[in-house]
Formats: structure tokens, C-alpha cells, sequence
């Protein structure tokens, strides 16, 4: 069977195939041109970008195992832009799954990580673990690569399997292994062991809307040194606040009459 031109379409999905194969003995060559893919992900939506032109797709059969082989892409996510390399990868029809070994994937030119794990098209399931290389953000680069996974189902579950290590300013900080559950419109991460050099110390946990604007912190056990000289130390729980308004963070905590506000 010759495919000369094929399209395939509905309201989140636009691709053109052409090709030839031969079904009894389930061999052939299709090519595989993809130019537009939205995947709703809880109040927001995922875009192909396609500025560079379609997503490009190879897939041939055989009857011994069959290869999907794709091209690199670009995809939006609200102000987020995502690159995410050319990969190929065993794929059936009969199963619509995808395994797939270390894909590199760019995040606002900012992050850097390898992804290796499987993607279940027909449940819309999936599980991977990642590795990331590159963290350039604001105040804060990773100087150690850090190990993650990542899940989801009806829901998206990230944890930090090895924290790896950073510079604040310039000053080593580090935090413990935690899980952050990504919900419909909020982030919650369990508690999380935080530390800035010698001289701060504390376990967060809280929540914060998928925005970043609004984050609800429980700060338990901190502590402030200088040298070997203890400046401050708090048992007990207190609450503190992030929110964003334009260009400036407001950071707040009520029980010690603290206030900061940062330009972003």
C-alpha cells in the first residue's frame, strides 16, 4: 500500500502521513509530519510549537520490531519553552507505548536534564526517571546533577531522589529528598530539609499555586549561626509567605516581624 498523502485531524491534533507498506508481512516506511498538538495538563495547556516547522516523525515496521524514529521539537506550556531532542525508540501499534532513553530536554534556556522512562499513549500514564545537568536561574546554579522522577496519571507526582548541589550567591546550599504533588491548580511539597552554607538552616513544607504568585510555607526547626556562634534557633512551627506582584517577590514571616522585598 502507497500513501501519497494522508491527513489526520481533530480539535488537538493535526498531522500528514505519506508512505508504503506492505501488511502481510508488516514491513514499510511512513514519514510523518505533525503540525499541531495541544495536551491539556490540569488548568493549562501544552502546544507544539512549530515556528521551526512541523514535528517530524520515521516510523518503520518490521516484523521483528518496529522503530519510531522522531525528530527534535518545541513545545509551549503558558510562558514556558521547552526543547526537547530527536529520540528513536521501539514502538507497536498494539500498544502505543513508549520507551525511551535519555532525552535531553531544555527548559527556558535555564535547565538542562536527561529523561529515560516509558509513556503509555493509550492510558496517558507515564514514568521517568531524570537527570539534571544545568540549573541557571535567578541567584541559584547547580554545580552537582541532581536525580528525579517523575509520574503521572490522573495526577503529576515529582520527586527529588538525589538533591545534587548549588550555589545561592555564590554560597553552597543544598536540600533533602522530597515529593511535590502537582494538583489542579496548586502545588504541595512534603517537608523538605533546606540549608545556606553554615549559617541557615530549616525544614519547609507548604504550597503554592502553579503560577508561583502566592506560596504558603510551614518553617520548622530553624536555625541562624554565624561561625560557630548560634544567632538564632526556633523549635517550634512558623508560617511565612512568597507573593509576586509584576517585578517584585514579597517574603514574610509575622513571628519574627520579618519582611523582604526582591526586584526579580
Amino acid at each position: 500500500v502507497t500513501i501519497k498523502e494522508l491527513y489526520l485531524k481533530n480539535e488537538k491534533f493535526l498531522a500528514s502521513a505519506r508512505g508504503a507498506f506492505d501488511g502481510f508481512e508488516n514491513r514499510g516506511s511512513i514519514n510523518i509530519d505533525i503540525a499541531h498538538i495541544s495536551v491539556p495538563i490540569q488548568s493549562t495547556t501544552l502546544m507544539l510549537d512549530t515556528k521551526s516547522g512541523p514535528l517530524k516523525l520515521h516510523y518503520i515496521l518490521n516484523p521483528k520490531e518496529s522503530v519510531l524514529e522522531a525528530g527534535p521539537s518545541f513545545w509551549k506550556l503558558d510562558d514556558h519553552h521547552f526543547e526537547l531532542s530527536s529520540f528513536t525508540t521501539p514502538f507497536s501499534t498494539n500498544e502505543n507505548v513508549l520507551d525511551v532513553n535519555k532525552i535531553l530536554l531544555t527548559i527556558d534556556d535555564k535547565i538542562d536534564t536527561e529523561l529515560t522512562g516509558t509513556l503509555d499513549l493509550d492510558k496517558a500514564t507515564g514514568m521517568f526517571r531524570g537527570l539534571l545537568t544545568r540549573l541557571d536561574y535567578q541567584d541559584i546554579r547547580l554545580t552537582q546533577p541532581a536525580r528525579f522522577s517523575i509520574s503521572f496519571d490522573q495526577n503529576l507526582k515529582f520527586s527529588i531522589i538525589d538533591p545534587g548541589e548549588f550555589l545561592f550567591k555564590d554560597m553552597p546550599a543544598g536540600c533533602s529528598s522530597t515529593t511535590i504533588h502537582v494538583g489542579q491548580d496548586m502545588l504541595t511539597f512534603q517537608p523538605v530539609s533546606i540549608w545556606l552554607g553554615d549559617q541557615i538552616s530549616a525544614t519547609l513544607s507548604g504550597q503554592t499555586d502553579t503560577a508561583f504568585e502566592n506560596t504558603s510555607l510551614a518553617i520548622h526547626k530553624f536555625r541562624m549561626a554565624k561561625g560557630n556562634k548560634n544567632l538564632l534557633s526556633i523549635e517550634e512551627t512558623i508560617p511565612a509567605t512568597i507573593t509576586k506582584q509584576e517585578n517584585i517577590t514579597n517574603f514574610s514571616i509575622p513571628a519574627l516581624a520579618f519582611t523582604s522585598r526582591l526586584l526579580n
